[in-house]
C-alpha cells in the first residue's frame, strides 16, 4: 500500500508516466530519472541494478527475449559485474553482425575492462570480441594485440585470413608462417600475391590441393581468382572465379558464392562484358541483402557503381556509391570511405566532370595499395596542360609501385600522348590489348588516332572524359 500512495503521488505530480495499457512506468523526462537516480547511495543504485538484472536472466531462462545490451548495462552497474561479460559480448557480436563496429567495440572495451578488474579468465574470450571488433573498422595492427594473448592456433588463421583481406599480406603471412591446413595454406598464397612473391602461383596450387571440403575448395579457388584478377590476367580470372561460384553453391555457402559471383562481375567487366557483370552484381547484391552484411552490400554497391558507370549510365552509378558511402558511414567504417571517393571520382571523370571529380579526389585521406595507384591514374587524366605530363609519370611510378600492369600501362600511354609519341602509345595498347582491359585500351585506342590522323601541334587537348 505504501509503494502505491508514493507512485500515486508521482503520477500526481506528473513526475510518471505509463503507456496505454499501463504495464510500463517512465519518468516524464530523462533529468527527473536522472535527478532521482543521483540521489541515491552507491550501494543502494548496485542493490537495485542487481534486482534487475536477476529478473532479466530469469526471464531470458525462461525463454523471454532479452536485449544483451540492456541486461549488460544492469550488471555491469550490480553487486556482481562479472556476470555483464556474456551479455557484453554477445551484444558487442550483434552490433557487429547488424553492421555498427563502433557500438562494438564500445561493449568490447567495456567487458574488457570488467574481465581485468574481476574475472581474468575470461579476457581471451572478450579480446576475441575486441578483435573481431577492431578488424571491422579497418584497424588491422590493433587486431593483431587483441589477438595475440588468445594462443588458438584456428584463430590466428581466422585473424590472418581477415588481415590479408584487409590489405596487411605481411602481418597475414606472419602469422600463418608456420601453420597446416587449407585456409591458412590459402591465407599464404593470397599474402605471398600481394607482397608479388613469385612463389603466389605454386601457393595457391597447393592451397587448392589442401582443401578437404567443398567449401574450403571454394575459398581457395575465390582467393586465387582474386589475385589472377589483380595481376591482369583476366581470362584465367574469369575460369577460376566460375569454378569458385559453382563450388560454394554445392558446398551451400551463400556468402562465398555471393563474394566469387561480385568478383566475376568485376573481372567481366574489366573485360568489356558489361551486361554479364550488371548482372553478376545484382546477383551477389541480393544475396548479400538476404545475409544482411552491411560492408558486403557496401562493397557490391562499389562494384556495381563501376560496372554501371562503364555501360554509361553515371546516375544509376552515382546512386549505387552514394548508398554505398552512407552504409559505411552508418556502420562506423570510415577508413574504407576513402576508396568510395575515388570511385566516385572515377564516375565523374567518365561523365565529362572534372571540377567535381578533383573535389571527390580532394576528399581521400590514409590510401594505400590499388587504391593509392587508381588515384595518382584519375590525377593524371584530370590534370591540366600545364601539370600533365608530370601527373603521367607519377602515375606511371605509383602503378609500377603497385604492380598494377594495365594501370601502368595506360599511364604510360597517355605520357607518349601528351609527349607526342604514337610509336610509344602503340605499344602501351598492345600491351593493353593482350591483357585485355576493354576501357583501358579503348583510352589508348582514342589517343593513337589522335596522333596519326592529326599533324603533330605545340599543345594537344588531353581530353578523356
Amino acid at each position: 500500500p505504501r509503494a502505491e500512495e508514493r507512485l500515486r503521488a508521482l503520477f500526481d505530480a506528473r513526475l510518471l508516466v505509463s503507456d496505454e495499457a499501463g504495464s510500463r512506468l517512465a519518468f516524464d523526462r530523462e533529468a527527473t530519472r536522472e535527478i532521482a537516480y543521483m540521489r541515491m547511495t552507491s550501494a543502494r543504485r548496485r542493490q537495485l541494478h542487481t534486482r534487475v538484472g536477476r529478473v532479466m536472466q530469469a526471464r531470458a531462462s525462461a525463454g523471454s527475449p532479452v536485449a544483451p545490451e540492456v541486461l549488460a548495462w544492469h550488471l555491469a552497474r550490480s553487486d556482481a559485474p562479472a556476470e555483464a561479460l556474456a551479455p557484453l559480448v554477445e551484444a558487442s557480436r550483434r552490433a557487429l553482425g547488424h553492421g555498427r563496429p563502433r557500438l562494438a567495440l564500445s561493449h568490447a572495451e567495456q567487458a574488457a575492462r570488467i574481465a581485468r578488474a574481476h574475472r581474468p579468465v575470461a579476457l581471451p574470450e572478450v579480446q576475441r570480441a575486441l578483435g573481431d571488433a577492431m578488424l571491422a573498422m579497418g584497424r588491422g595492427d590493433l587486431a593483431v594485440e587483441a589477438f595475440a594473448s588468445i594462443g588458438d592456433p584456428a584463430l590466428t588463421v581466422e585473424l590472418a585470413a581477415a588481415l590479408v583481406a584487409a590489405g596487411f599480406a605481411r602481418d597475414a603471412l606472419d602469422a600463418v608462417k608456420d601453420h597446416p591446413g587449407a585456409m591458412a595454406a590459402a591465407v599464404r598464397a593470397r599474402a605471398l600475391s600481394q607482397l608479388g612473391d613469385p612463389g603466389a602461383g605454386r601457393a595457391h596450387q597447393a592451397a587448392l590441393a589442401a582443401a578437404g571440403t567443398e567449401e574450403e575448395s571454394a575459398r581457395a579457388l575465390r582467393f586465387y581468382g582474386a589475385d589472377l584478377a589483380r595481376d591482369d590476367r583476366f581470362p584465367e580470372a574469369v575460369e577460376v572465379l566460375e569454378a569458385a561460384v559453382a563450388t560454394a553453391q554445392r558446398a551451400g555457402d551463400p556468402a562465398g558464392r555471393a563474394e566469387a559471383v561480385d568478383l566475376l562481375g568485376s573481372v567481366l567487366g574489366l573485360l568489356g562484358e558489361l551486361d554479364r557483370a550488371v548482372t553478376a552484381h545484382r546477383s551477389a547484391l541480393v544475396i548479400r541483402e538476404v545475409l544482411g552484411q552491411p560492408d558486403g552490400i557496401a562493397a557490391t554497391l562499389r562494384r556495381l557503381g563501376r560496372a554501371e558507370s562503364r555501360r554509361g549510365e553515371g546516375g544509376r552509378a552515382l546512386g549505387h556509391l552514394v548508398a554505398a558511402r552512407a552504409l559505411l558511414r552508418d556502420a562506423g567504417l570510415e577508413s574504407r570511405m576513402s576508396r568510395i571517393e575515388v570511385e566516385l571520382a572515377e564516375v565523374r571523370w567518365r561523365r565529362g566532370e572534372p571540377d567535381h571529380a578533383r573535389r571527390h579526389l580532394a576528399a581521400t585521406t590514409e590510401l594505400t595499395g590499388r587504391a593509392l595507384a587508381r588515384h595518382a591514374l584519375l590525377t593524371a587524366m584530370l590534370a591540366g596542360p600545364a601539370e600533365a605530363a608530370l601527373a603521367a609519370r607519377k602515375s606511371v611510378e605509383a602503378c609500377v609501385r603497385d604492380r598494377w600492369r594495365s594501370g601502368a600501362a595506360v599511364s604510360s600511354a597517355l605520357l607518349a600522348f601528351i609527349e607526342q609519341d604514337p610509336t610509344l602509345v602503340a605499344a602501351a595498347l598492345a600491351d593493353l590489348e593482350t591483357i585485355g582491359h576493354a576501357e583501358f585500351a579503348a583510352l589508348a585506342r582514342r589517343w593513337l588516332e589522335a596522333l596519326t590522323d592529326n599533324e603533330p601541334t605545340e599543345e594537344i587537348d588531353v581530353e578523356v572524359g
